[in-house]
């Protein structure tokens, strides 16, 4: 019985890690916030660094997606564009601009079999 309970909790604990890393891609994100805890500091320098020398682990991209602030890719460029935000000098750069994923604008196709909704 112990087994079967262990084994449950294991599966519950992997589906929810599946369940949180794919709804990580969709929520919106602050440029220049690399560890995303909708702070911009100096650790977040720190980490773009550290990920551009591979020492800070950034299997999911969310390292990449939310320090790059120029555009052109994870650099050391972007950790300086980052200190400079923090001593005052936003530059053209969009560091501390939230980004929110684009909403699907397509109608999803029915089965020709399935009813549409109509509300009253």
């Amino acid at each position: 019985m112990k087994r079967w309970l262990f084994f449950l909790a294991i599966l519950a604990a992997a589906m929810l890690l599946c369940v949180t890393t794919a709804s990580a891609a969709g929520t919106a994100y602050l440029i220049g916030d690399a560890d995303g805890n909708k702070i911009i500091d100096l650790t977040d320098a720190t980490l773009i660094q550290y990920a551009v020398v591979y020492y800070a682990d950034d299997a999911d991209g969310m390292i990449a997606l939310r320090g790059d602030v120029d555009g052109d890719g994870l650099d050391v460029a972007d950790a300086a564009k980052v200190q400079r935000f923090l001593n005052g000098d936003g530059g053209s750069y969009r560091v501390g601009e939230w980004v929110y994923p684009e909403q699907p604008t397509e109608q999803p196709s029915l089965d020709e079999y399935e009813l549409p909704f109509i509300s009253a």
